[in-house]
């Protein structure tokens, strides 16, 4: 899947607010989870910049088309397949390695508990660029 994020400097020093949305291909089909994450940064160089952080959110049920039939779009919200938007908690921890001044790469392990009917656990790594 992919995702996109924006990240809000609230410290330089110590806090950085994210939201974070993503569109996940799984075994229960397409998903899409809503986030927003609080992060410690620690500014180990000039350009290396390590992160830990903690935060919630919902995973919204999306379906592709194979699911919901031949007449629903790809991405479409469907009723009765894993239909319920279920919280979720995170943590991350990753690092920004700034090669200018105003434009790096990401990289990023995130661990969610999904509290849905059958509590879900999962791991993601994720990689990109920031600016």
């Amino acid at each position: 899947g992919g995702g996109v994020f924006a990240a809000w400097v609230a410290n330089p020093t110590w806090l950085e607010v994210e939201v974070n949305a993503k569109l996940l291909s799984g075994e229960h089909g397409m998903t899409m989870p809503l986030l927003l994450l609080t992060k410690k940064p620690f500014h180990a160089t000039e350009q290396l910049h390590p992160f830990i952080g903690v935060g919630g959110g919902v995973i919204v049920p999306m379906a592709s088309s194979r699911e919901a039939g031949d007449t629903a779009a790809e991405g479409a919200e469907v009723e009765g397949a894993e239909d319920a938007i279920h919280p979720l908690t995170v943590g991350v921890a990753g690092m920004n390695y700034w090669l200018t001044d105003h434009f790096g790469i990401v990289a990023e392990l995130e661990y969610g508990f999904a509290f849905a009917h059958n509590t879900e656990q999962e791991i993601g790594f994720a990689t990109g660029v920031v600016f």
